[in-house]
């Protein structure tokens, strides 16, 4: 909060002196404060015993230097304002930017310098390069006050120009999975590159982690800005795409805005793998994770979020279309029938939300990963669970490792998030400093509108149009204890 309190109390009191004519108090004190409190502020709650008391405190020294003989108090009062500021934090947590070249592009990928942005306070350090505006590194401190990189990557820029599992990556246009590649904007048809057989995953072949993009630095953080042209990858409209890195103290905010000349789909998220161990560590079974949501989407083999009823009417259709081939119509009539008329009390429109309650999906509660998905005998986990519809900032996940102190809490403004528990993962990629990443060796936590929303006409639309703006934000928050 960058306007304390505190001092605000403190300045519109010395206001009201300056009005009653003690202009000499004012012209002294009141400028201090003046720059105190705008530049300064900090971080603490405006609300904490410390922050009352200091105030409480200036105030009082403020009064004892009204008359001509400062008394006893006075100095009292500046000592213990003094004693308290450390707490408050007078100077705010400042973000430090930086740049510096990562690496250059090869002529055949586009050309271009790759910059690499260092953001850094007293807490945190995050570093982001210029290409899918990716995540590289990002260091937190842990419960014995010691760095520790947290995310999975490369030390070069080769690792991340070559084929690898999005690490740290902005995904679009559209995150997760399209089923079959297809979908229908205004009546027509569009098909997108099948990337993730049969389906299309994250933006296609060359997705939004694959291009260059417009760094601009900021006071506290660094905004990529691109157009992505009408047709790229198979999506319609010129859409305009800015994705903001901001760290503030031990939080790391995300927004993505867009605006599009046509109708699309549209769904923003960043793939960064954690492992609050630090990058490298064997496996995150001993991480405890908390996932704020009733509801979750089961999928099918391919990942695709799955439709209880038409997959009866699938079944039913088949073993008719076996045993009665003739009787291959009446199941057409069926089939448009129960997907066709929402209206209908026995229609189930395709994309089945479960609630998590009684299943291994039920996150509500923290649970340690390795302990609960042996219980349930569960692969990993690779499931969107659905959050407070909301465009307001809400909490909606959090992961804590006992041994080192270090918590993440995710909010957002986004109506899901994706768990994935690195399933994919197999050892073969050589990471940062040599690491290998095995399976289970890192976790994402992706907000994101749900997979395959724009086929499913009741899950929360992805679609934007034009004179209206995407504009969603995630928050990391990191502490340790």
């Amino acid at each position: 909060m960058r306007l304390q309190l505190s001092f605000r109390l403190a300045e519109y009191w010395l206001a009201s002196l300056f009005q009653r004519g003690a202009r000499k108090t004012y012209g002294t004190v009141y400028p201090c404060l003046f720059w105190l409190g705008p530049l300064g502020g900090g971080s603490c709650d405006f609300l904490a015993p410390s922050s009352v008391l200091f105030a409480v405190c200036f105030l009082a020294a403020a009064s004892a230097f009204r008359i001509s003989r400062p008394q006893p108090a006075a100095y009292l009062g500046v000592v213990v304002s003094l004693l308290f500021s450390r707490d408050i934090q007078l100077w705010g947590e400042m973000t430090e930017v930086t740049r510096e070249v990562f690496g250059h592009l090869p002529q055949k990928g586009g050309g271009g310098a790759v910059e690499k942005f260092l953001l850094k306070s007293d807490r945190v350090q995050v570093e982001i390069i210029s290409l899918g505006c990716i995540i590289t590194a990002l260091e937190t401190k842990g419960r014995d006050g010691n760095l520790s990189d947290i995310v999975l990557g490369f030390d070069r820029l080769e690792g991340y120009v070559n084929k690898h599992p999005y690490f740290g990556a902005t995904i679009g246009r559209v995150a997760n999975r399209i089923a079959n590649g297809k979908f229908t904007v205004e009546g027509k048809e569009y098909q997108l590159a099948l990337n993730n057989p049969p389906n299309s995953l994250h933006g296609g072949n060359k997705g939004f982690d694959k291009v260059l993009w417009t760094p601009e630095v900021l006071l506290n953080g660094i905004r990529f800005s691109r157009t992505s042209p009408d047709g790229e990858e198979g999506y319609p409209g010129e859409l305009k795409v800015w994705v903001t890195y901001t760290l503030d103290g031990g939080e790391l905010a995300i927004n993505y805005r867009a605006q599009s000349s046509s109708t699309t789909p549209i769904s923003l998220t960043n793939h960064a793998y954690f492992n609050l161990a630090g990058q490298g560590s064997h496996d995150i079974y001993n991480h405890m994770v908390s996932i704020e949501a009733d509801s979750y989407l089961p999928v099918d083999d391919t990942l695709i979020p799955t439709g209880l009823f038409t997959d009866i009417v699938q079944c039913f259709r088949a073993a008719v279309s076996f045993f009665l081939w003739f009787l291959e119509p009446l199941c057409e009539l069926l089939e448009q029938a129960v997907c066709s008329s929402r209206a209908s009390l026995c229609c189930l429109p395709p994309g089945e939300v479960a609630a998590v309650q009684d299943t291994a999906f039920d996150l509500r509660k923290p649970v340690e990963l390795g302990r609960h998905m042996q219980k349930f005998q569960l692969p990993g986990f690779d499931h969107n669970f659905c959050l407070e519809q909301s465009a307001a900032r809400h909490y909606c996940a959090r992961a804590h490792h006992p041994p080192s102190g270090r918590t993440m809490e995710v909010y957002t403004t986004q109506p899901g998030i994706q768990f994935y528990t690195g399933n994919f993962l197999d050892g073969s990629l050589e990471g940062k400093g040599g690491s290998v990443y095995p399976k289970h060796s890192a976790f994402c936590l992706e907000t994101q509108n749900w997979p395959d929303a724009v086929n499913k006409p009741h899950f929360p639309s992805a679609l934007l149009r034009p004179g209206e703006e995407y504009n969603h934000t995630t928050w990391l928050k990191f502490t340790a204890a």
